[in-house]
């Protein structure tokens, strides 16, 4: 994304007295990643509509926001490249769910138990952009670990009451396994 216009905006908040010159980084920082987060959700939301899984790409999103915010995982090298990647991803997961999954649920089950395992092992994946301290990686690897057993729990229940919702919670636990494998990969 352009730092140029966050950097307007963040100038105008310093010029207006509403934020100090020394939090600027902080802030253009911070404006970036709230658009960034913005786009994504309302694309995911956009093309669960188009595919008819408005409330599946809702429940999608409530599985892998939490767990990648604390677990990690891979992170491409550009937004642009991560926007182009991640609608990608969506697309094949929106009609492998649509077409597949909703039809073979008993693989859900399993799959829901893989992807709970990774991340539970294997949470978190730190960043050289984003370091972090003993401390806050003992942090991060615990609330992983809850967030991922909620919804292993949550899928296990929606899979016994027979919601297509389990095969949902399923996706993004497995979407977010699949960037933490490859993410720990790619730090080798």
């Amino acid at each position: 994304m352009n730092d140029s216009l966050f950097k307007n905006v963040v100038n105008s908040m310093i010029d207006n007295g509403a934020i100090k010159k020394e939090d600027e980084e902080i802030y253009v920082f911070g404006l970036k990643m709230v658009v960034a987060l913005t786009i994504n959700i309302a694309t995911t939301l956009l093309l669960g509509a188009v595919m008819g899984m408005l409330l599946n790409s809702i429940v999608l999103l409530l599985v892998i926001v939490p767990i990648r915010s604390y677990a990690g995982g891979i992170h491409a090298s550009s937004y642009i490249k991560c926007y182009i990647y991640s609608v990608l991803i969506l697309i094949i997961m929106f009609s492998i769910n649509k077409y597949y999954l909703y039809n073979n649920v008993e693989i859900v089950i399993i799959g829901i138990v893989i992807a709970w395992l990774i991340i539970y092992t294997v949470a978190p994946i730190t960043s050289k952009n984003k370091p972090v301290t003993k401390e806050e990686y003992i942090k991060y690897r615990n609330i992983s670990r809850i967030i991922s057993t909620v919804y292993c729990v949550i899928g296990v229940v929606l899979y016994a009451f027979g919601s297509e919702y389990s095969v949902d919670v399923f996706s993004g636990m497995i979407l977010c396994a699949m960037s933490m494998l490859i993410g720990k990969v790619k730090k080798i």
